[in-house]
């Protein structure tokens, strides 16, 4: 004898049955203009034509002013394009915090690089055009 409320934890006629489904998690389910929280959902991707080199900007800012300084005009270059997209509305304003870090690490990282070099050519200069007297002379 099978009785019908033995074989289910609960009736379903209750709410949040096993045929009710799962509610959304955003009230009003994504059809009420809540967007996606995944890439390529329904609704609220894709409100700005071009992606975000933000974090690009950041990374190299950082890359450029502690480990390697020539990739720091790189970073700069990067930086100024993605402040420029968001303030024309072609990318996404909550990421121009990171672009302007990346601009400031790339400036410094910058600045860097060009003082190396001088002080590289300074070196070389000092080193190629120091006396070298290869005769030495006892008295």
């Amino acid at each position: 004898m099978s009785d019908q409320s033995n074989d289910r934890p609960y009736p379903s006629s209750q709410p949040g049955g096993p045929e009710a489904g799962y509610p959304s998690p955003h009230p009003g389910g994504p059809e009420a203009g809540y967007p996606s929280p995944y890439p390529g959902g329904p609704a609220g991707w894709g409100l700005y034509p071009e992606g975000s080199q933000a974090v690009l900007a950041f990374v190299l800012g950082i890359i450029g002013l502690f480990v390697f300084q020539p990739l720091a005009p790189f970073a700069w270059v990067i930086a100024n394009r993605e402040i420029r997209g968001v303030d024309a509305g072609r990318r996404n304003p909550g990421n121009r915090g990171l672009a302007v870090a990346g601009k400031v690490m790339a400036i410094i990282g910058t600045i860097f690089l060009i003082l190396g070099v001088i002080i590289f050519i300074v070196a070389i200069i000092f080193l190629v055009g120091a006396p070298t007297d290869s005769s030495t002379t006892s008295y």
